[in-house]
């Protein structure tokens, strides 16, 4: 039998919206950003591992598949962006088509895009000290 005659007796699926379930945990900004860091992430693993193994899985159906990944994982944990490699009071920073980022841990707001990380760095001292060093910013 043949790849191809192996293909045509696979079920065919439908492709089918994933309802996320954002709203049932009260769809705050934090919780809505959290829950696109996550899918990013999803997505982009999903991206580099199919390009590195070579699956040749067609970019829509990645999509689908970190969409629903992204849902089943939503559904059942409660996700936090918090990454360990950034040490507590500090920015997350990166490098992206020739900008620096820097992204606040605390609330995820992100910085204009910069020309030098130390911009970056300074808009986030900048941002934590007014945000987050006054007692009554609750912690925004």
């Amino acid at each position: 039998m043949t790849p191809d005659e192996k293909r045509s007796d696979l079920p065919r699926y439908e492709r089918v919206s994933v309802r996320r379930p954002m709203a049932a945990r009260g769809d705050t900004d934090r919780a809505a950003k959290d829950s696109e860091l996550l899918a990013s992430a999803v997505l982009e693993e999903l991206q580099v591992i199919n390009g590195f193994m070579e699956f040749d899985i067609p970019e829509a159906a990645i999509g689908t598949l970190a969409s629903a990944v992204t849902s089943r994982v939503e559904s059942a944990f409660e996700v936090r962006w918090s990454p360990s490699w950034v040490a507590r009071g500090r920015p997350h920073t990166w490098k992206e088509f020739d900008k620096w980022h820097a992204r606040c841990n605390d609330c995820l707001a992100e910085a204009p895009a910069s020309s030098s990380e130390d911009d970056a760095v300074s808009w986030f001292d900048a941002h934590y000290s007014s945000v987050h060093s006054n007692p009554e910013s609750h912690g925004a």
